[in-house]
């Protein structure tokens, strides 16, 4: 993204409360998926779902049961289905209904009215129901014209005909009846279809409800490592999987568990911080020079250790006297990002992800929490533009920082890359913020803080402000993370050479614009303009 000197704009986002899992606090309660399901099961008495393993079948079933517990509606979760041959009936009038029972009661409670109008039966694995023709011809077909007992069914299936459920071309197990045919309303599958008649609902996750999933399985206290997943991160996840339960849960442990354990088998890992050498006077010197992007080489025992294990790169820079010096370097990209996972080390405390490898760690014993004083983005964001450094971002714009990979700081990243050295600088250490992995790419918000869910825009280009203002509202690209309650807060840091020549957005979204040179907005201090955001 392009940026050239300042100006701070701001709109407070509110965002949605989640409700907690009934189940446990990792899994998802879907609550709208849930709710339009048992709405379903209403008007249709018998729906069908239909979806391969791991896609959520099970779950979303003791969801379901969990739903009508708490509506109080009598409803029977039945984990594995039993041929109703194997149970005895009373009386001829309703033969499969009262073998239906007498399996019931035998499995579960004997002095419950299984049979009381209203029941629901929730049956999980139930392609293994396909071979009982006794429940498909005698129960199943007849309810699906909404004929005998006033029993609903949800039956959840691995495979099956979308059209009969059973299939005897396939399954050699099932004798020959005609089945009956399930309406498109009575199908779920993995996706809501387009079809009109279809449900608007299916077994893989909504947008809203992957961003859920992938909040509370991130947050899981029994991972070994926490991170955070990034908004775009999470776009790309949900593009891959499309929402499937099973691949979410998967991708996110894999790369928590695997990822860098697979670098640690490969020769880069000769040249990643890991073991015993990495202390924590060792940890201190690496983040240093991952926000400074160079530091000087200085004799001492940590600089030592990381220049002969190849942790950092010794080069020889022109210095401001016209001197030459000798700077250490990261060897690149790859190492500002390199979390050691292999290796259970009390100083690594916050993993990030990107699109689609992992975001800087802090090295500290435990996570950090922002400090207190700094209680709305508007004032973060003061503080870190007060430390800037003149010379610093002169370096860069001469492309004389040189920075990992043993190259200059691209010019476009200078304003990035210091917002980042003073974020750390007032912030400390240790408080999870996301940087985008590109330095150059348009189409991510620069800066993401996880645990505010606060987005700050770092933009050059004049022109383009209101493009990026726009980025953050209906129909713009970061817009969905807000609805998601990803961001709750923004700010627009816009840094340009010279003042506003036509009129922008500010006035109508309500933004108030403050172009920053130094120490000044042309006459005004700081305070003055701290007083004006805080009435902005």
């Amino acid at each position: 993204m392009d940026s050239w000197i300042f100006s701070v704009k701001t709109v407070l986002i509110a965002h949605p409360t989640w409700r907690p899992s009934i189940l446990c606090p990792y899994i998802s309660p879907r609550s709208e998926t849930v709710s339009k399901l048992a709405d379903l099961i209403d008007s249709q008495k018998v729906v069908h779902v239909r979806g391969t393993p791991a896609s959520g079948k099970t779950t979303l079933a003791r969801l379901l049961q969990q739903y009508y517990k708490a509506k109080k509606r009598n409803s029977i979760f039945i984990d594995t289905w039993r041929e109703l041959d194997e149970y005895p009936s009373v009386g001829d009038d309703l033969h499969a209904w009262s073998k239906l029972d007498r399996m019931l009661r035998t499995r579960f409670d004997s002095n419950m009215d299984y049979l009381a109008p209203g029941t629901i039966l929730i049956i999980d694995e139930a392609q293994r129901s396909y071979s009982d023709t006794l429940f498909w011809n005698s129960i199943i077909k007849p309810r699906l014209s909404h004929e005998g007992l006033d029993i609903s069914f949800c039956l959840f299936c691995c495979y099956g005909s979308p059209l009969t459920g059973v299939d005897m071309e396939l399954d050699t197990d099932i004798r020959a009846f005609t089945p009956a045919h399930f309406k498109l309303a009575q199908r779920v599958t993995l996706t809501p279809q387009s079809h009109p008649s279809s449900p608007p609902i299916g077994l893989f996750f909504t947008r809203s409800e992957f961003t859920d999933a992938a909040q509370r399985l991130t947050a899981n206290s029994r991972l070994q490592e926490k991170f955070t997943l990034r908004p775009d991160a999470e776009d790309y996840l949900f593009s891959l999987t499309n929402g499937h339960p099973g691949g979410l849960s998967s991708v996110l442990k894999y790369i928590h568990d695997d990822v860098w354990d697979v670098l640690t088998q490969e020769p880069i890992s000769r040249s990643l911080p890991q073991g015993r050498w990495l202390t924590k006077e060792v940890a201190n010197l690496l983040a240093k020079v991952l926000e400074e992007g160079n530091v000087l080489s200085e004799p001492n025992k940590e600089a030592e250790t990381c220049y002969k294990r190849g942790w950092l790169h010794r080069m020889q820079i022109l210095g401001e006297d016209g001197y030459d010096k000798e700077v250490y370097v990261l060897p690149s990209r790859l190492h500002e990002k390199h979390v050691p996972l292999s290796i259970h080390s009390s100083y690594l405390d916050c993993i990030i992800l990107t699109n689609p490898r992992w975001i800087e760690h802090y090295i500290a014993k435990r996570a950090k929490s922002l400090p207190s004083e700094f209680q709305n983005l508007r004032d973060l964001t003061l503080a870190i533009l007060q430390e800037f450094s003149s010379s610093n971002l002169r370096h860069s714009a001469q492309g004389k920082t040189l920075s990992s990979g043993a190259q200059p700081k691209p010019i476009e990243a200078q304003y990035q890359d210091e917002f980042y050295r003073c974020f750390n600088r007032i912030a400390g250490r240790g408080v999870p913020v996301c940087t985008e992995w590109s330095r150059t790419t348009d189409g991510r918000v620069d800066f993401w803080i996880p645990g505010q869910k606060w987005a700050v825009e770092i933009v050059r280009e004049q022109d383009r402000i209101n493009e990026h203002i726009m980025r953050f509202h209906e129909n713009g690209q970061y817009y969905p993370w807000r609805v998601d309650g990803m961001i709750q807060d923004w700010i627009i840091v816009n840094c340009t050479t010279s003042p506003p020549t036509r009129d922008l957005l500010f006035a109508q979204l309500r933004i108030r614009c403050f172009i920053w040179g130094g120490r000044k907005v042309y006459g005004i201090n700081f305070e003055t303009i701290q007083k004006r955001l805080e009435g902005a």
